[in-house]
């Protein structure tokens, strides 16, 4: 005591803190580097002086004595300053003894060691994170597209008993016959929807509705929409089934009304009035419907063996149905 150096174990109010070794004069407070003229530490009492002394004086120790394991290297980024801020602001609220001292010498190793977080008094006058954003309707621009064809639909043909689905992602075959015409009944709200990915469900709905605004009433279109499904210009033997369909008869009802094979548009006109009279007077065509189940189905993108494995187990269990794309050559994958 009083012989100029400053003993950690005397550094306390009962020794008169090392009889005036310890001293406030001895301890610079770092300053933050988000302003120079406030400094992290306070050092308005003796108290405060004393643990950022003996912080100081600890740090070197720790530094050396606590090595950062690899998977905490995020620690690296601690700074002398933030630790001594941390060290100095703990101690200051309690009286400086051995015990405490030892506890916060623990704790600050257990940063370093362990990954443990700092509080946000460590880092001072740290520069505060932006606030998020708030969400707008221009986020989720392809949600918002087809819930406005939804509603223009729904004004247009009638609320459906189901919402209407998202045709699947897959490559669909579009007639520019009906989309020039789709384009022309809603000219504006098309164009306010196609640049934001609307057209897959305005079109197949556009498809299946559009009869309510467009009744078939003469034999070309009826031929054309109904009849001639391959567009070869002739009804061949298993489209002779679709006219069976409009009238609600059989097939062979059908060849009752016109004979010969082969038939075409004019031939049906000229040799088959008839029949043409009936195909042209139904007042209603039925919808063509087709049941799908609704069973699950698992899409995922397979990018090492493991991650193949590992569904094959999960397919084993759960029977789901598999839609994969895989990045993997010769997988193979467990029926």
């Amino acid at each position: 005591m009083g012989d100029g150096t400053c003993n950690l174990a005397c550094n306390i109010e009962r020794c008169d803190f090392d009889f005036g070794d310890c001293s406030c004069e001895k301890a610079t407070p770092p300053v933050a580097d988000c302003d120079v003229n406030k400094t992290w530490i306070s050092t308005l009492s003796e108290r405060d002086c004393t643990w950022f002394n003996w912080c100081n004086e600890i740090y070197t120790e720790i530094k050396s004595s606590c090595e950062i394991k690899q998977n905490h290297r995020q620690r690296e980024y601690l700074t002398r300053e933030n630790m001594l801020t941390y060290c100095t602001r703990q101690g200051t609220q309690t009286p400086f003894e051995i015990d405490i001292a030892e506890s916060l010498a623990k704790k600050m190793c257990d940063i370093r060691t362990k990954g443990k977080e700092l509080p946000f008094l460590t880092y001072g006058c740290k520069e505060p994170r932006p606030p998020p954003l708030e969400p707008t309707d221009d986020m989720d621009k392809y949600g918002n597209s087809l819930r406005y064809v939804n509603r223009l639909y729904t004004n247009v043909f009638g609320k459906t008993k189901k919402r209407r689905g998202v045709p699947g992602h897959t490559v669909h075959f579009i007639q520019k016959r009906l989309l020039t015409e789709l384009k022309q009944q809603w000219p504006e709200q098309f164009q306010a929807t196609s640049t934001r990915y609307a057209i897959c469900i305005s079109y197949m709905h556009y498809v299946i509705n559009r009869r309510q605004l467009h009744p078939p009433t003469t034999l070309d279109e009826i031929f054309n929409m109904h009849i001639d499904i391959n567009h070869n210009g002739v009804v061949d033997e298993w489209e002779i089934n679709n006219i069976a369909i409009l009238l609600g008869v059989s097939n062979s009802s059908v060849k009752t009304y016109c004979t010969g094979n082969g038939w075409t548009k004019e031939y049906l006109l000229n040799e088959c009035l008839d029949l043409v009279f009936q195909l042209t007077s139904i007042p209603k065509l039925p919808v063509n419907s087709h049941n799908i189940t609704d069973a699950r189905a698992l899409f995922l993108m397979l990018r090492d063996h493991v991650n193949a494995s590992e569904t094959a187990k999960h397919l084993q269990i759960h029977n789901e149905k598999l839609c994969a794309s895989t990045m993997i050559s010769k997988l193979q994958i467990p029926r």
